[in-house]
């Protein structure tokens, strides 16, 4: 159940993320949601699949799907910097970067944690307990994220 409902809310989640970094494209807006909620399909299917090969064909599979919905987010992200720097010659604060690499490496660790079983026997509650811990520092951070840019644009 867990990448079912990762499915769901990782997709919304990189979906608003992609939105806050300047994505406005309704293509790339539906391609984000799809590639992430095929990401993590595959990640389903290696919880359930025996054959090794095939495990580590769906894990790969996945991290080119995160990948490449994440480009998408970093283009934009790069791309409005570019105007802003072209236009009034500011472009975000440090934090910015900071906030923007730290998502990425937050949801790429998903992708770590299944990669560590893979290598070696994790115990499935050391397994859960880092699914639960990540998903929650995630929707806390991108939560804060939003809060602050609501904040921002208030003023």
């Amino acid at each position: 159940l867990r990448f079912i409902e990762y499915s769901f809310s990782a997709s919304i989640m990189l979906i608003s993320i992609a939105l806050l970094n300047g994505v406005t494209d309704i293509n790339l807006i539906t391609s984000i949601g799809v590639l992430t909620s095929a990401c993590q399909l595959c990640g389903l299917a290696v919880e359930y699949i025996d054959d090794r090969r095939i495990k580590w064909l769906m894990h790969i599979t996945g991290w080119l799907q995160f990948c490449w919905a994440y480009g998408i987010i970093g283009h934009a992200f790069f791309k409005s910097i570019d105007a802003a720097n072209d236009s009034s010659g500011v472009g975000p604060p440090s934090f910015v970067y900071v906030i923007v690499v730290a998502l990425f490496l937050l949801y790429a660790s998903f992708g770590f944690v299944q990669l560590a079983e893979l290598i070696t026997d994790v115990k499935p509650t050391i397994k859960e307990k880092s699914y639960v811990i990540l998903s929650l520092t995630a929707k806390l951070l991108l939560g804060w994220m939003i809060f602050s840019n609501v904040l921002i644009l208030g003023n």
